[in-house]
């Protein structure tokens, strides 16, 4: 009889440790409606209030690089499981089950494209009992790296601490972390060398000489590691140059930019005359 008992007990275990190993519910529930998600920041806002298990809401009108949460708590209907899938690519978004009990709640950073979110009953069942679906739009996207624009002078040094998501993904950029901008106004033209340090991963430099705006406006330069780099670069003296480091991932990236200007070479004629000289030595003379 013991050794039964063991034996159910050891199957128990298993079960609950497969159960656990288990992530987000496949994206195959039913479509129950279509919601826009919210445009105001800090406003939790009803999607459904009966959502059954088993089904998914399609909400559109997402923002990129705005943080969002989706959420089932405060009903009781049923154990429920939040997953959440990109409506366009089918990729995973996020998944939660129990944060607020046995209700769930998720949150994360939109890309912009439209989600399917999927309520299940625990675990990945269906149940025909209404659930209310709310969300809130947390914060809105990344502010303008142009409102902190920071000047540059030909030996100065500007400093940088770029974390977590960018307002920007240029052309030639490897990621959409957060960026920082420096304008930059040669008095000689030539060739300058622009120097940047990076302490993590890598960083990417590009520079216009039009505006400092829009994602579409900028000229790749380098792709900076850990090593650091030195990029030289044509300068017209006069002309106001605006240069953007962004960084690859959303990691914690620091470091430091500079512009060495080109030498100046003077040359110096001096033409004497000679009856001037010839005047003042007679005058030396004289004395």
């Amino acid at each position: 009889m013991k050794r039964i008992i063991f034996k159910l007990t050891a199957v128990a275990v298993m079960l609950g440790f497969a159960f656990n190993s288990i992530a987000q519910c496949p994206n195959s529930n039913i479509q129950y409606g279509v919601s826009n998600a919210p445009s105001t920041v800090g406003v939790l806002t009803s999607l459904s209030s009966c959502m059954y298990g088993g089904e998914y809401r399609l909400v559109n009108n997402m923002q990129a690089g705005s943080l969002y949460s989706f959420e089932t708590c405060g009903d009781t209907d049923f154990d429920t499981q939040i997953t959440i899938y990109d409506a366009l690519t089918g990729a995973n978004v996020a998944y939660n089950d129990d944060f607020c009990g046995v209700q769930s709640k998720v949150t994360f950073t939109s890309n912009g494209n439209p989600l399917r979110v999927l309520i299940n009953k625990y675990y990945c069942g269906s149940q025909s009992s209404c659930m209310t679906l709310k969300t809130t739009r947390l914060t809105g996207p990344p502010e303008n790296p142009c409102n902190d624009l920071l000047s540059l002078s030909c030996g100065s040094t500007g400093t940088y601490s770029l974390d977590g998501l960018g307002a920007w993904d240029p052309i030639g950029s490897m990621s959409n972390g957060s960026e920082a901008v420096y304008s930059f106004t040669p008095t000689s033209s030539g060739v300058h060398i622009v120097s940047v340090t990076n302490s993590s991963s890598y960083v990417d430099l590009f520079y216009n000489d039009w505006e400092c705006s829009g994602e579409a406006s900028w000229l790749f330069l380098d792709n900076i590691s850990t090593s650091g780099a030195n990029v030289n670069v044509n300068l017209t003296a006069g002309v106001t140059y605006y240069f953007l480091i962004d960084d690859v991932n959303i990691s914690l990236s620091s470091g430091t930019i500079s512009v060495t200007c080109p030498c100046i070479s003077l040359d110096y004629e001096i033409s004497v005359n000679e009856w001037e000289i010839s005047e003042w030595t007679w005058a030396v003379d004289i004395m």
